[in-house]
């Protein structure tokens, strides 16, 4: 169970199995005329001074974690 208090903002903890959800959700929200958009940026995963954070990541694991592709 995450302690996390805005669950209600995202589809779980798992980025493979959230990626899958989101896939679907998209194409279903697209096929009704709707257009999709990004909300929360790649990397940017801090509520401390969010505002104004550096997420310093390297390529590597924004390649395998962050923006892995099936």
């Amino acid at each position: 169970m995450s302690q996390c208090g805005r669950n209600f903002e995202y589809m779980g903890e798992d980025p493979y199995l959230a990626a899958r959800m989101v896939e679907n959700y998209v194409v279903g929200m697209q096929g009704t005329g709707t257009m999709a958009c990004l909300k929360h940026f790649v990397c940017n995963n801090t509520e401390f001074l969010r505002r104004i954070s550096n997420s310093v990541v390297d390529e590597r694991a924004i390649m395998e974690i962050y923006t892995r592709m099936m």
